[in-house]
């Protein structure tokens, strides 16, 4: 429904109020290009914090190990997975870092 609203859009800029259609396109692709990349990291974070909750290899209040980063599982959420270390910091891994990396549940 969405690209068939865009395209009436489009036909009536360029037919109805005679407007110039290519630069109203290559502004939109462009204007695309860029939303795109930008949002590159964070829907990978999504979808990887989604295939993370539904495998669960881990739980809050697991003891894990994510690429050599080791704590106590205080909190996941769909961009991120925080660890409070054993220093008393937290530290804060990304889920698509978490989905690629060796996870290691010493829980």
């Amino acid at each position: 429904g969405a690209v068939i609203f865009l395209v009436a859009i489009v036909a009536a800029a360029g037919y109805v109020m005679q407007l110039p259609v290519k630069g109203l396109l290559a502004t939109s692709g462009a204007m695309a290009i860029i939303v795109g990349l930008a949002l590159q990291s964070t829907l990978a974070d999504v979808f990887s914090g989604i295939i993370l909750n539904t495998t669960k290899p881990y739980q809050l209040d697991d003891w894990i190990s994510i690429d050599g980063t080791e704590g106590k599982v205080i909190e996941i959420d769909w961009r991120a997975t925080h660890l409070l270390t054993g220093q008393g910091s937290t530290a804060v891994i990304p889920n698509s870092v978490a989905a690629k990396a060796k996870i290691i549940n010493s829980s």
